[in-house]
């Protein structure tokens, strides 16, 4: 949603450069002189963008923007006209209250005051103010309203994220108070058993990993319940909502701007009778009007009831003030010309922004002396592009930000959704097999007991690192695990399992959440699935991205398949593990690939930074 503001934002930068720049091909210079102009606009332009973007050092950016805007009087004199607008905007988005707005006057009466120095008659010294007015308080109208935006969309995004942490606070107290309690007393029950082993003990282990596995399930089942729509916080950050009213009241200095413009285009005429200024005003107080019903800021509720017969009574008077041949339209259109912006805000259809071009032809159908060549026609044009996206802006910033606002609590309710089955997913891909094999290795050690003690100690032992396993799991799943804490706990684990294990890195191993879920995986089903001696891990970089490949031998013996069918191996068979994570990896943007070649087995898994 910001880069919506931000692109009506650098459009509007360039379509004033661009009226600028026409404004100042109506001088006849020399080319030297045009290029030096054309280019100082130019980088004026740009300098202003990398402003408003909140660069380095933009106190340092003023003073060259400063410097673009005034030296240029030195070598083109008369002919360079007010850019001090830009430099007004950026002083206002820059320079903080209440310094700027006196910085920001200071600035347009510097260019006035030249203006008048060069002997310019009061009513164009007063045009200059008022053109200079216009752009700056326009640009930063829109600019304001597009950080605004900025600011509504991050705040959406941390609503998202406080709702999903807290649903992770919460998921993680019921893991803790129930599947935690549970394995801490099977993990004691297992120590005690190591010192000294009965089938009792044995058989009481059995029954606590079958309860704590329907626990598992139940908290699994409990999680994938639409939780309710998420409000937002009593204290939530309001700094980003936009009153349509403070949007209003910049249309309105637009449109005030513009009507003087008129007043004084008129004066600036060789002759204005009285009845040419009694038609002038009163169509530039409908038009001003009726801008105010259909192409103006709105606070919520439905659109204007007539704006399909307004709007095109709107029309209808700028074609009247277009044909009437008392004047120049460039002096009373000013102020009509935002009906562009008005039909494309109401009109809401992408063939709507076809409206403000068919203005570029009214040059070619009036026949006017004031019409003197391309710098006119670029002006005009320019113009009407800046004065659209204005409109636009103004209507359209304050919408869109009170619409996210309104689906805040929507998106952090998807959020709390997805975190719920999230931990549904992990609870069942890594705890559903320690579970269920934490009850099968006690049952085992119970059978062994009277016939073969020592196995059933090292039964016991391998049951306990399980044990301790599953509990680190249950803590994992509510916390972002951590790549290389994961493969220092994965060579623990498999050296611990009697594996020759080599680890290889190229620099240091990203965070990487989900690759240490899936070296977790990984390295789970070579001690459950393989009869692996050896084991190798890497992680290097990737041209955008970074791999993880673990590597065993030990495949383990094939197993018949039904009929008409070959054997398969154990780790070739995708479980719902391997499933899960193949499918998280695909979502954001990566790749999981498992084989078997020469005796050995690869899981790879390929993620981009």
């Amino acid at each position: 949603m910001s880069r919506f503001g931000w692109t009506l934002v650098l459009a509007m930068v360039c379509a004033l450069a661009v009226a600028r720049a026409g404004d100042f091909l109506r001088e006849p210079l020399p080319a030297r002189d045009t290029a030096l102009g054309v280019a100082a606009i130019a980088a004026v332009a740009a300098l202003h963008v990398v402003i408003v973007m909140r660069p380095w050092r933009p106190h340092l950016l003023l003073a060259a923007q400063a410097f673009l805007v005034f030296a240029p009087y030195l070598a083109l004199g008369r002919a360079w006209g007010p850019l001090s607008g830009f430099l007004g905007a950026a002083i206002l988005l820059t320079v903080p209250a209440p310094l700027s707005w006196p910085l920001f006057a200071l600035t347009a009466a510097a260019d006035t005051a030249i203006d008048a120095y060069r002997g310019s008659d009061p009513l164009s010294v007063a045009g200059i103010a008022i053109v200079v007015l216009n752009t700056g308080l326009g640009m930063f109208a829109v600019t304001h309203l597009a950080r605004r935006l900025d600011q509504a969309t991050g705040q959406r995004e941390r609503l998202a994220a406080l709702a999903a942490e807290r649903e992770r606070l919460e998921s993680a107290a019921r893991l803790h108070g129930t599947l935690g309690t549970e394995l801490s007393r099977i993990i004691q029950l297992i120590r005690d058993g190591l010192t000294a082993p009965t089938t009792e003990r044995l058989a009481r282990v059995a029954d606590l990993g079958r309860t704590a596995l329907a626990a598992a399930r139940m908290i699994a089942d409990a999680q994938r319940v639409v939780v309710p729509a998420v409000p937002p916080a009593p204290d939530a950050d309001r700094t980003a909502r936009i009153r349509p009213r403070l949007a209003w009241w910049f249309l309105v200095l637009m449109l005030a701007d513009h009507s003087a413009i008129t007043v004084i285009s008129l004066a600036l005429e060789p002759r204005t009778e009285a009845g040419v200024w009694a038609l002038a005003g009163s169509l530039t107080a409908a038009s001003v009007g009726l801008q105010l019903y259909h192409g103006a800021p709105r606070a919520p509720g439905p659109e204007p009831r007539a704006w399909p017969w307004t709007l095109t009574l709107h029309g209808l008077v700028v074609v009247v003030a277009t044909a009437i041949p008392f004047w120049s339209p460039q002096s009373v259109l000013a102020p009509l010309l935002p009906v562009a912006g008005a039909a494309v805000v109401r009109l809401r259809r992408l063939w709507a922004w076809a409206i403000p071009p068919l203005f570029a032809l009214m040059p070619a159908l009036v026949s006017d002396r004031h019409w003197t060549g391309a710098g006119d026609y670029v002006y005009w044009n320019a113009g009407v592009i800046v004065i659209t996206i204005q409109v636009y802006a103004l209507c359209r910033i304050p919408e869109v930000t009170r619409e996210l606002e309104e689906t805040s609590g929507d998106v952090a309710r998807v959020a709390a959704v997805t975190e719920r089955l999230r931990l549904a997913r992990d609870l069942h891909d890594l705890l559903g097999m320690s579970l269920s094999g934490i009850s099968l290795k006690a049952e085992l050690a119970a059978r062994l007991l009277p016939t073969d003690p020592d196995r059933a100690r090292r039964e016991l032992s391998e049951l306990l690192v399980l044990a301790e396993r599953a509990r680190d799991e249950v803590r994992s799943l509510t916390t972002e695990l951590s790549l290389p804490e994961e493969i220092a706990a994965a060579r623990s684990i498999l050296e611990a399992a009697g594996l020759h294990v080599t680890v290889s890195t190229s620099g240091p191993p990203p965070g990487a959440p989900l690759l240490a879920v899936a070296l977790r995986e990984a390295v789970t089903n070579v001690i459950r699935h393989s009869a692996a001696r050896t084991c190798h891990i890497s992680v290097v970089s990737i041209p955008g991205g970074v791999r993880l490949r673990v590597t065993n031998d030990g495949l383990a013996p094939a197993v018949p398949q039904g009929p008409g069918t070959g054997p398969t191996t154990a780790p070739e068979r995708r479980g719902t593990g391997l499933a899960g994570l193949t499918e998280r990896i695909t979502r954001a943007g990566g790749r999981l690939d498992t084989g078997q070649r020469d005796g050995t087995f690869t899981l790879t898994a390929s993620l981009p930074q």
